[in-house]
């Protein structure tokens, strides 16, 4: 549809930069666009006060709009006096920082690898981010100082844990930084270790008849090291399941570790192996007069 303007409403026009149409448009909040336009309209001179009134905002939506501009580059304002430096809080208390719109804003501009970074999220989680998420994000590149490589590897960690949100970006970031996670090869290392528990898990999840849910960090590591460690497949876990549901009469991990760990330890890797194991022990207690189950177990 082809759109003409209609000339006879214009009265008069007004100078505004090329800048705000081709480069902000997208990213300039709905206050700070009225308060560009204002401000030029009127020609630089304004009241705060009176302004806030005439745009229907607040007084911090104005400054944050006013201070949107300035990092723009298309602003300037007199320099105010200097506010006395307030001593440092701790690290954890740095932790709570959120860039705002327009510190977002100013830093895509301004670094070619945060851009990039923002844009790859929007790729990678097939979907617009969130401010929270923005803000995660360059908090991760420019407080942690986490290299953009490795926060691509990041982005792709956080989209196969199904768990894109600030919370997570940002935690999973500090961990890392924490680990000395800093290279490509060493958050390969750490996807692909992940990817293996997540694998394991699935398996865990057929063969035990588990809900759909994620497991606890223990219950993670535990089926990791049934299959990854000690070489167990899902027939060897169904196995372990059944012989868990028939002597307790439910399911128990503790229980179906302990069948494992003394099938590992016995060498079993086959359900033949293990009903030879298994009639060897019953063989034995019944020669010694006790149980046919193993209290041990429970």
């Amino acid at each position: 549809m082809k759109i003409q303007l209609n000339m006879a409403g214009w009265h008069g026009v007004f100078a505004l930069p090329t800048d705000v149409a081709d480069k902000h448009l997208k990213l300039a909040s709905h206050e700070a666009l009225k308060v560009i336009l204002a401000i030029t309209r009127k020609g630089g001179d304004v009241d705060e006060e009176s302004l806030c009134r005439e745009l229907g905002v607040t007084g911090a939506q104005l400054k944050e709009a006013l201070l949107y501009w300035e990092q723009a580059g298309l602003l300037l304002r007199p320099e105010a006096p200097a506010a006395p430096v307030k001593p440092a809080k701790p690290d954890k208390a740095v932790r709570t920082l959120r860039a705002t719109r327009a510190e977002i804003a100013r830093r895509a501009l301004e670094s070619r690898e945060i851009a990039l970074v923002l844009q790859r999220a929007e790729i990678v989680f097939a979907r617009p981010l969130k401010e929270t998420e923005k803000s995660a994000l360059v908090y991760v590149l420019d407080n942690l100082g986490m290299k953009p490589e490795v926060a691509l590897m990041l982005l792709e960690y956080a989209a196969a844990q199904g768990r894109t949100t600030a919370s997570f970006l940002e935690s999973t970031a500090v961990d890392w930084v924490d680990r000395g996670i800093e290279s490509v090869a060493a958050a390969e290392k750490e996807m692909a270790a992940a990817d293996e528990k997540r694998q394991a898990w699935a398996m865990a999840k057929r063969a035990l008849s588990i809900e759909d849910r994620r497991p606890s960090a223990k219950e993670s590591e535990t089926v990791r090291r049934w299959t990854a460690e000690w070489g167990f497949d899902e027939a060897m876990l169904r196995l372990a399941y059944d012989q868990c549901v028939d002597r307790i009469g439910k399911v128990s991990f503790a229980y179906i570790n302990k069948v494992l760990e003394g099938w590992h330890s016995a060498g079993v890797k086959t359900p033949k192996d293990a009903a030879k194991e298994n009639k060897k022990k019953e063989t034995a207690k019944n020669k010694k007069g006790e149980p046919s189950f193993d209290l041990s177990l429970f």
